[in-house]
């Protein structure tokens, strides 16, 4: 089964990355992530695959931003936000995402990314849209060396 989705305006959008300077736009990019990462942790919240007697396991799904280290050819740069992450950290959640061979698995995080395909990029394209606007409102404002060095800092 063959899914595609078309979106009008990410041509500009790529543009608009591309014509800011990285640290900028790496903010923009890692505001993007973490709001698709968010889409499926509430989806992977609400599943109902799995009986959750106490609710650990639906307490412990979290969404975040993750830093990289990326080799640069002059050396390693660690990236703030680089990249954004969906994990359920209670100590059993493995098992039922996977099953035993005892117990059948019962699939929460996987279905929850592919059944939010579409609202992953709808939100991410939002959340890039307002990262835009305020970097240009604080761009207007004069604040350019503000931003800089408090990305930097990330």
């Amino acid at each position: 089964m063959e899914t595609s989705i078309e979106v009008e305006g990410l041509s500009a959008l790529a543009a608009a990355m591309d014509a800011l300077p990285g640290l900028v736009a790496e903010r923009v990019q890692g505001d993007g992530l973490a709001a698709a990462a968010r889409v499926v942790r509430d989806e992977a919240r609400e599943t109902a695959a799995f009986t959750d007697r106490t609710g650990r396991l639906r307490a412990s799904i979290r969404s975040g931003r993750r830093a990289e280290v990326v080799d640069t050819g002059r050396g390693r740069k660690r990236v703030p936000g680089a990249s954004a992450v969906v994990e359920a950290r209670a100590p059993h959640a493995h098992l039922i995402e996977y099953g035993t061979v005892r117990a059948p698995a019962h699939p929460f995080l996987e279905p929850a990314v592919i059944a939010t395909r579409t609202r992953q990029l709808s939100a991410s394209v939002a959340a890039m849209g307002r990262s835009f606007k305020r970097i240009g409102k604080q761009l207007a404002a004069g604040k350019v060396a503000r931003i800089t060095r408090r990305l930097a800092a990330e």
